[in-house]
């Protein structure tokens, strides 16, 4: 959604984007062709898998030089200027960058395990001309600070969130009849595939203590199970079933209308033990939603806690609970608290300032290439 959005928002400044993804079948393909944004399918252009086998890395490093040279044609073939490298462990881009002569940035938006980050940071230091991250925060633990080995000033780009308007005329009463919500219950939800760092665990035993203080709330996890991680999913729902929630607790799965979801929704909560940015964090801020976000990563930078949301520890489900039923209880507090979410959002995430800060970016990589 990050790459669509910029992709949008860059297009009116000027800008073309050339979108290359790994070979094979997926709906991000289907959505760039959708969006009108070209892209090419580049086979072997894959990531590390965080594990010990060697066979995996093998295999990696097999793939690794031809995906490099079918980039560095495609690069020229396109007349790319910059190449816009995402994630720490996708090489291939930064390094086709640089053999093919452009400028290159390298965008670190993503919190991989530390072994693979300490295995890619040298790369990350020598490669680029310009070293991005998606906060703050990230910078400054993936580059750490002034006299570190390895470090390097990082520039911020964060990613553009869109201000939805109205929701269509009964799209809370549609999606709370879908999940089984009576209209006019408290419907918390929490947004994020189900995996052990977005804090889903906590998310589950906070809605069991706000569920005694307020009987008749609800409670939304909107997320997929990735693959591989079906025991977490497992366990999250064995733990509602352990604490009684019944169909208090609502296990939404994947959907594509989450805008629609938090339209709904009443209050939003992102119990994550590390977050990078947190999208879903200003994206329900730009619905009008107040948020209980743990204190963690690059939250900070978008929920300031008692202005535009609710800060808490992270694994403290007490104290999650205790802030939902705040914003229960203070109902004119919550409504005032979430207006100034969504004008901080408006003011410091949207696309056209994002596509600002972008092209600044980009023309520094291009004077530190020499091609300005």
């Amino acid at each position: 959604m990050r790459i669509l959005r910029m992709a949008a928002a860059l297009k009116h400044s000027g800008v073309d984007t050339v979108v290359a993804i790994p070979h094979g079948t997926g709906a991000f393909g289907d959505m760039l062709e959708e969006a009108g944004v070209p892209y090419h399918r580049v086979p072997g252009m894959r990531r590390p898998r965080a594990t010990v086998n060697p066979l995996s890395h093998l295999g990696w490093l097999a793939h690794l030089w031809g995906s490099i040279r079918r980039l560095v044609r495609l690069i020229r073939d396109e007349g790319i200027s910059v190449v816009h490298q995402h994630d720490v462990t996708h090489v291939q881009g930064a390094i086709a960058g640089r053999l093919a002569g452009c400028g290159v940035v390298w965008h670190i938006n993503g919190m991989p395990y530390p072994l693979v980050w300490k295995s890619f940071k040298p790369l990350v230091y020598l490669v680029p001309h310009v070293v991005a991250a998606s906060s703050r925060a990230m910078g400054r633990e993936y580059m750490g600070s002034r006299g570190d080995v390895f470090y390097r000033p990082v520039e911020v780009l964060y990613p553009p969130v869109d201000i939805p308007g109205p929701a269509e005329p009964g799209t809370r009463s549609r999606v709370r009849g879908e999940l089984g919500i009576p209209e006019d219950s408290p419907m918390v939800v929490t947004v994020g595939n189900l995996y052990p760092t977005k804090g889903h665990l906590y998310f589950v035993r906070a809605a069991a203590a706000v569920k005694e203080r307020s009987p008749e709330a609800r409670f939304v996890v909107v997320g997929q199970t990735l693959e591989g991680r079906t025991k977490y999913a497992d366990v999250l729902h064995s733990e509602a079933r352990t604490l009684c929630l019944g169909d208090a607790m609502v296990f939404a799965g994947f959907r594509t209308d989450v805008a629609d979801i938090l339209h709904a929704a009443d209050i939003l909560v992102q119990p994550s033990l590390s977050e990078s940015f947190g999208i879903a964090i200003a994206e329900g801020l730009a619905a009008g939603l107040p948020v209980v976000a743990s204190d963690v990563g690059g939250v900070p930078e978008i929920v300031q806690d008692g202005n535009t949301g609710i800060l808490v520890s992270p694994r403290d489900p007490e104290a999650i609970a205790s802030a939902v039923v705040s914003l229960l209880e203070h109902g004119e507090q919550a409504a005032s608290m979430a207006a100034r979410g969504r004008e901080w959002v408006r003011e410091m995430f949207s696309p056209a300032r994002c596509a600002e800060t972008h092209e600044r970016v980009y023309q520094q990589a291009l004077r530190a290439a020499g091609r300005a």
